[in-house]
């Protein structure tokens, strides 16, 4: 990677910490498949729209795009 790319992935990593502090992700981090790594996050969510807005500010946006597989999931909040 670029400095620039190491500055931009360490603002990223330090927005997704800040979203998995507040509650808003369950987890995330890289995944290291042999063709390629790139990153997952389980996110709270109540539509799409909410968690574009969610994300837009993610720093890793100006190297890459979110996919989104919406995912139904009951859980419990203790």
């Amino acid at each position: 990677m670029t400095e620039e790319e190491q500055e931009i992935m360490r603002r990223h990593s330090e927005f997704w910490n800040k979203l998995l502090l507040e509650g808003s992700a369950l987890v995330t981090g890289p995944v290291q498949d042999p063709k390629g790594t790139y990153g997952l996050a389980v996110i709270f969510a109540g539509s799409e729209e909410e968690a574009r807005e969610m994300l837009k500010d993610d720093p890793a946006l100006q190297l890459s795009v979110y996919s989104y597989f919406p995912m139904l999931a009951c859980y419990d909040e203790k």
